[in-house]
């Protein structure tokens, strides 16, 4: 059998081979393309392995091409600025058509930060995917000025409110707790107005330096409004811990701060919210660091109050209060009632204290002690003692010649002592109604005199050059320095209903009533009791050299003057409607209606 030919050697054609070349020398190019662009490119198949990568890529991760290849992305990416991975898992692997974007931040400072773009490969199945790297650090620099406050350099409400976002997402991979330290600047207002907005802002820096030097480095602080900052923290452990941090920041922050020779005292109320619910809305936990903020304000004591669901029903409370006043206001509704002060050696009259009361209206008992507070957070304290100045007066001048000797008594709050021409106002008032002011006493209490001596003490010598008496509210109750007691420009004193209430029972009372009463009559001043209840407290008082007294024995508030008896006895002065209690036997304290703390 014939041998089979044998076949000569397959080539490609000539043509096939110039073109394989030239797609070599096309990759070739393509690949040293891609190596001197910016932007670092990466393409991973479907279990997310680098299978290429340009120059620029491997410039970013710091790392060898052979040390890339057939790595996972997810491990050869670099961390964020809080040492969390910029893609997931999940974002790193091909085998779907999904694209995205997004920013990460690498560092804070200096600020670094890519923009991270992904699609996938649609001519391959499963679809490996591109990755796109840019480094948009000056972009995102120039928008993060647009998030920080230009006067401290602090993150102002939007970049504020992107962390605490940002923080509550952070719940959903760690549990935890998110705080905020809602920060308010007390009578930051008057700051400005008494040494001019320079200083104020310069105080807003300093209080900004303070809290950054006192919060850790991973929290983070910022500038919500004029004078309120807010602390974000994370990994707080418990609530005592953050009321014990918000304590400790309120003491570094409240600390004097000298400027151009000025000394000022920051005051501070600190509002903490807490949270380990990932789904809160930032909105909603601001809201409650906020209402917390509130109630710490308006504590007597506390400067640091937590968040408690109460606080939403008495911030509901509170608007329902100012609606109505705004409408008792507008429509020249409001009542002012007088209480009597008695000569407590003959039990006659000798003067009255006007206080401010809202309309009766069935089914809503609003009491002064709660719509006195939200005036003045309102800004409608100013209307409510122009009223009652004006009702005064009004009255004064209605007397006949025999009963002007009285005096009536008028509150002032310290938000009106703070205002600047505050007695050429009532000058004028006093002046239209052709009613001396001899016959008005200011009743006021220590703090504004003493936060503010100088502008209180200029408005109340004022006053008293025109006759007007000034005495000191509350006694007892606030700073009660005896420094400042001999320099305050006032006639008398007013002590406190708690101390004559344990008048008869703690001698320690006993004891505080006997030294206010002879601390008067030793600095010349006029001296009355409040809050005196029986005829033993009548006697005790006169045993000390207390001739003076004011309470629910010789009548409640009541509209004047015609329910009032003016003759002499003692407890006389009961209004002439009452029928159901004797004059010795005051109403019940659930019928009181808080005489004292009604005008502030």
């Amino acid at each position: 059998m014939p041998e089979s030919p044998s076949l000569p050697p397959s080539h490609p054609p000539e043509g096939e081979l110039e073109l394989v070349e030239e797609l070599r020398r096309t990759l070739g190019r393509l690949d040293s393309a891609l190596g001197q662009i910016r932007e670092a490119l990466v393409l991973v198949d479907a279990a997310g392995q680098v299978i290429w990568s340009n120059a620029a890529f491997d410039g970013l991760v710091g790392k060898r091409r052979l040390e890339i290849l057939g790595a996972s992305l997810h491990r050869v990416l670099p961390l964020n600025h809080v040492g969390e991975p910029i893609l997931t898992i999940e974002q790193t692997r091909g085998a779907n058509q999904n694209s995205g974007m997004l920013n990460a931040i690498l560092s804070e400072l200096p600020l670094q930060a890519l923009e991270v773009e992904w699609h996938p490969v649609l001519t391959e199945e499963p679809n490996p995917l591109m990755f796109s790297f840019r480094d948009v650090s000056n972009r995102l620099a120039l928008a993060t000025q647009a998030m920080r406050c230009s006067v401290t350099g602090l993150l102002n409400r939007r970049g504020l409110l992107e962390r605490i976002q940002t923080s509550l997402h952070h719940l959903r991979r760690q549990p935890g707790l998110v705080t905020l330290l809602f920060c308010d600047l007390n009578h930051f207002k008057q700051i400005n107005d008494l040494y001019g907005h320079h200083v104020g802002d310069r105080l807003l820096i300093e209080i900004g330096q303070r809290l950054r030097a006192n919060i850790r480095p991973e929290d983070v602080v910022g500038r919500i409004g004029g004078d309120e900052f807010v602390v974000l923290a994370i990994d707080v452990d418990s609530r005592e811990e953050a009321i014990q941090w918000a304590n400790r920041l309120h003491t570094k922050i409240t600390a004097p701060w000298h400027d151009e020779g000025k000394t000022i005292t920051p005051r501070l109320s600190i509002g903490i919210a807490l949270t380990a619910d990932p789904e809160i809305s930032v909105d909603e936990l601001l809201c409650n660091s906020d209402l917390a903020m509130y109630s710490a304000k308006a504590s007597p004591t506390a400067s640091v109050a937590l968040f408690d669901p109460q606080l939403d029903k008495q911030v509901k409370r509170e608007s329902l209060i100012r609606s109505r006043l705004q409408t008792v206001l507008a429509a020249d509704q409001l009542c002012v009632n007088y209480q009597p002060i008695i000569d407590l050696v003959n039990g006659s009259i000798i003067g009255f204290e006007a206080l401010a009361r809202f309309p009766a209206e069935e089914g809503v008992s609003i009491l002064p002690s709660e719509f006195i507070p939200v005036a003045e957070n309102a800004g409608l304290i100013h209307r409510i003692s122009d009223i009652v100045l004006s009702h005064c007066l009004e009255e004064l001048s209605g007397l006949s010649k025999g009963l002007q000797a009285m005096s009536i008594s008028i509150n002032m709050s310290p938000l009106q002592l703070s205002q600047e021409g505050l007695a050429t106002k009532m000058i004028q008032i006093a002046e239209k109604l052709q009613v001396p002011l001899s016959y008005l006493v200011l009743e006021v209490t220590e703090s504004p005199l003493i936060d503010r001596p100088q502008s209180a003490i200029r408005e109340l010598g004022h006053l008293r050059d025109c006759g007007c008496r000034v005495y000191l509210d509350d006694f007892g109750t606030g700073y009660s320095s005896m420094s400042w007691l001999a320099q305050l420009p006032i006639d008398g004193i007013k002590i406190d209903r708690s101390f004559v209430t344990g008048l008869l029972t703690d001698p320690r009372s006993s004891l505080l009533v006997a030294t206010m009463v002879r601390l008067a009559r030793d600095l010349e001043l006029d001296v009355i009791a409040e809050g005196v209840e029986e005829e033993a407290q009548v006697d005790a008082l006169l045993a000390m050299g207390c001739t003076k007294g004011q309470g629910y024995l010789f009548g409640a508030p009541a509209p004047f003057p015609e329910r009032f008896s003016f003759s002499n006895p003692r407890c006389a002065a009961v209004p002439a409607s009452t029928t159901s209690s004797s004059a010795g036997s005051p109403p019940p304290a659930c019928a009181r209606d808080s005489t004292k703390g009604d005008h502030r």
